[in-house]
């Protein structure tokens, strides 16, 4: 159980009619508990691949192939009732939580539309705000619900909207760059709240950063819209099969002390 995408194309068309492919061919896994690594440099297709798993590529975008979430083929559902299982079965961390969250309503406001959303009893939103903002690292929950987004710094909003994403005990969460922006301190405490929160989901991370994909158990490389390799986080590091790869991995010198410089010289 998890998600399973086989042999997803996308693509554009721009206003004089040409169609421009996005993502071509691409095929991987995630099983519940795990969390896989999608890689590649900017514009290869990473977050338009996230997006049509979420149903929300732009009108000019198209998907087809197979996108499966617990047996449910995603693509053979009316849109209406795919968008349903939006902050439900699918939850999705942004990059940035400040820009995600609406600037002109208190987090309060924000998080119970989470809660409403996912059938929870306005008489429990107390209780359920309490414990998703303890769990993901606030003190003082209460002075978090009273704040605006602007209040909160970057590390404070991210925060806010795991636990949004939490709110509805996802199958399957995407995180597109969700560490761009914090200090590496903050980074490594944001994926240990990812293993905490969502131990029973399926998690993508999307990232650019190998120092990242390194925590998970798989990864997938992307270039130009089609899989460079995929395999064990372990193998890919150490053994890289791709040139891309081993320039990935080069151009982040920091990732190789994670793995004990194991992917030989650069």
């Amino acid at each position: 159980m998890g998600l399973s995408v086989r042999e997803l194309y996308i693509e554009a068309q721009l206003k004089e009619g040409e169609r421009v492919p996005i993502v071509q061919g691409l095929s991987f896994a995630v099983e519940a508990g795990q969390r896989l690594a999608l890689v590649g440099r900017s514009g290869c297709g990473k977050t338009m691949t996230a997006m049509a798993i979420l149903g929300l590529l732009p009108g000019n975008c198209h998907a087809r192939g197979s996108i499966v979430v617990d047996d449910q083929d995603l693509f053979a559902l009316p849109e209406k009732e795919r968008r349903q299982l939006l902050g439900k079965k699918l939850a999705f961390i942004p990059q940035s939580g400040a820009d995600f969250l609406n600037p002109s309503l208190r987090i309060r406001r924000q998080m119970e539309e989470s809660l409403s959303r996912n059938g929870i009893a306005r008489r429990h939103y107390d209780i359920h705000l309490q414990r998703l903002l303890t769990a993901v690292g606030f003190p003082d929950p209460q002075a978090v619900l009273r704040a605006y987004p602007f209040q909160l710094s970057g590390g404070m909003a991210q925060r806010v909207v795991m636990a949004m994403a939490c709110a509805g005990q996802p199958r399957v969460v995407i995180a597109d760059e969700p560490t761009r922006g914090i200090d590496q301190g903050n980074v490594q405490h944001f994926l240990r709240l990812l293993d905490g929160l969502f131990h029973n989901s399926a998690v993508l991370l999307i990232t650019h950063d190998i120092s990242v994909a390194a925590t998970c158990q798989h990864i997938l490389v992307v270039r130009d819209g089609q899989a460079e390799e995929y395999g064990p986080t372990r193998q890919v590091l150490q053994h890289p099969a791709s040139v891309y790869t081993h320039t990935l991995i080069c151009d982040l010198p920091h990732a190789l002390s994670h793995w004990e410089r194991g992917v030989g010289p650069c």
